[in-house]
């Protein structure tokens, strides 16, 4: 379930190709080290106002990206049918204009949800339609093409983006809700393997003020929160509902008032759904969802650093929109200006201060200022419920990431536990005889080394581990790794093209080679700057083996499948 695996962000990618200020920067959470890998894609177009919504596939590659305008595939080319994807105006301007979603019961397609902005009689500009793209990625050599286009679901005065679903109770379908202008209005919709269908409404009970914002579920479902910026002298709004999975009725709790009218904010809840977190210009919010006074703490505040995108020009990296990440980190994109800088809320399930805000965390490549929409993939039925229909059990998977939390204490690892599907029991083996039952245990290990971690979750369905090897303290590494770049090799399987790309630029010599299973070299392509795509339609089916050359040291290898 690794569709939100890989985060996409890119300013002007067709400015100048040769300046990397511009083009497109991708997050990749694949490993869940302590830090998700960074790097540069010199060969995508695709520019993001504010409108970015892509997707990966299942196990975490890359396939496309909607940016109000285009569908854009993996290999960087405008996916077959997927140009004129906008309605109305300003759509690359819309806050979560759209999300993709996988579409139930069809292997290997996508359902794009995407909404307008228009002017609209004497409302003046405003949302005005709901629309749903199909996305086939069996279609085109893998390269996917879009089968069915901006088929229309809703025609009425919305607000401003804030499009986001979360899954049904019976773990299958997807609600996705969407308030109207103005009103205690909410728009309901189901994804489900027939398609995208129109529910009907449902009041909320209290009026929600339209202008440019933020929404989202919480990661189980239970509560939703959207922000909107009015003007100058209302201010902004954000509100907390309750939300039922099962027949989608919404709920308020409470609103919260800001007075100040500023830069686009941004609200998300913590991985476990207790706390809400509210990003406004200057200060992050949390409130304890389970006080139900609903009190506001301040947990942080800008510390005054400032971004120089370029031109000699310095910008502050106030706090913006948020993203919780599948490392469950929650990040925080400045949306004053475009920046390179994102921060972080590094261990958002703690109260307080010590959930640990971390600014300007992460400097990517490339400018920036927006994050890609994303809903809990991860979700599944609620057991034993009215609407646990269709036997999809929770079944739990294991995941965890580790982090150093402090650079003196080089062998006392954090273990933050990633397992979805309802675990409701722990058991850690960390390598040197020692065990926890713990959730989020701390292990300080005796001595360095490579130690082989696993962790077991349970419920009363079943069990599941996952164990990996973690290089723990000072290790030894070869002199060369210290500058070398990492490579990416994608589609696969591949059909007509391999696309190679490099996680910085590289300005030093390096090449990748590709040999058959009989050990025969098919391909020795020496590497630009920023990667290369690659020709293999001539190479008949099979396994194909590559390596990565780094001056005369292999540095990186792998396999890919020829179809």
């Amino acid at each position: 379930m690794n569709y939100d695996y890989l985060w996409m962000f890119g300013y002007s990618a067709n400015s100048n190709p040769q300046d990397s200020t511009f083009g497109t920067s991708f997050i990749d959470f694949n490993e869940l080290s302590e830090s998700p890998h960074v790097f540069y894609d010199g060969l995508k177009n695709i520019d993001f106002a504010m409108n970015c919504a892509p997707i990966s596939d299942s196990l975490g590659n890359y396939l496309f990206a909607f940016n109000g305008l285009i569908i854009e595939d993996a290999n960087g080319e405008t996916m077959k049918n997927g140009e004129s994807m906008e309605s109305g105006i300003y759509n690359e301007l819309l806050i979560q204009g759209a999300i993709v979603l996988p579409f139930p019961s069809h292997s290997n397609k996508y359902v794009l949800i995407h909404t307008s902005w228009d002017f609209i009689g004497s409302w003046g500009a405003a949302g005005n339609m709901v629309l749903f793209s199909i996305i086939d990625m069996d279609k085109n050599n893998g390269a996917g093409e879009v089968i069915s286009k901006k088929n229309i679901v809703l025609s009425d005065t919305l607000d401003y983006g804030k499009v986001t679903a979360t899954k049904h109770a019976n773990g299958r379908d997807w609600w996705i809700i969407l308030p109207k202008y103005n009103s205690s209005i909410y728009f309901k919709f189901i994804l489900d393997p027939s398609g995208v269908s129109y529910i009907g409404i449902e009041d909320s009970g209290k009026m929600n003020k339209a202008g440019t914002g933020q929404s989202a579920f919480s990661p189980d479902g239970k509560y939703y929160a959207k922000y909107s910026i009015v003007d100058q002298t209302l201010g902004t709004y954000f509100d907390l509902y309750h939300f039922d999975r099962c027949n989608g009725e919404i709920s308020h709790l409470q609103q919260f008032h800001f007075w100040k009218y500023g830069i686009p904010a941004g609200v998300c809840f913590s991985p476990n759904s207790r706390y809400l977190y509210i990003s406004y210009i200057d200060t992050i919010y949390q409130i304890d969802l389970n006080n139900q006074n609903y009190e506001i703490n301040v947990v942080a505040h800008y510390d005054g650093y400032t971004s120089e995108p370029g031109g000699g020009f310095k910008v502050p990296t106030y706090f913006g929109l948020l993203q919780l990440g599948p490392d469950g980190k929650i990040y925080c994109t400045p949306t004053y200006s475009t920046v390179r800088e994102i921060h972080s809320i590094d261990r958002p399930n703690s109260f307080g201060v010590s959930c640990s805000v971390n600014q300007h965390s992460i400097s990517l490549p490339t400018l920036q200022q927006t994050l890609p929409n994303f809903p809990n993939y991860r979700l599944g039925p609620i057991d034993e419920s009215l609407c646990d229909t269709l036997g999809i059990d929770n079944h739990p998977k294991a995941l965890f990431r580790y982090s150093v939390d402090d650079s003196l204490l080089p062998l006392r690892i954090t273990f933050s536990d990633l397992s979805y599907y309802e675990p409701t029991s722990w058991q850690w083996k960390f390598g040197d005889g020692f065990t926890s039952q713990e959730a989020n245990p701390i292990h300080e290990y005796q001595t360095s080394g490579v130690y082989q971690v696993c962790l077991t979750v349970s419920n009363t369905n079943s069990s599941n581990t996952y164990c990996k090897n973690l290089s723990i303290g000072i290790v030894n590494v070869p002199e060369f790794a210290e500058d070398a770049p990492s490579i990416f090799i994608y589609p696969n399987p591949c059909a007509e093209f391999l696309t190679v790309r490099q996680s910085i630029l590289n300005k030093k010599p390096s090449r990748v080679t590709l040999t058959d299973s009989f050990g025969q070299l098919v391909l020795d392509m020496k590497l630009p700057d920023y990667g290369q795509r690659i020709s293999v339609h001539h190479l008949p089916s099979g396994i194909y083996f590559w390596q990565y050359w780094f001056g005369e040291l292999s540095i990186q290898s792998g396999k890919v499948f020829k179809n």
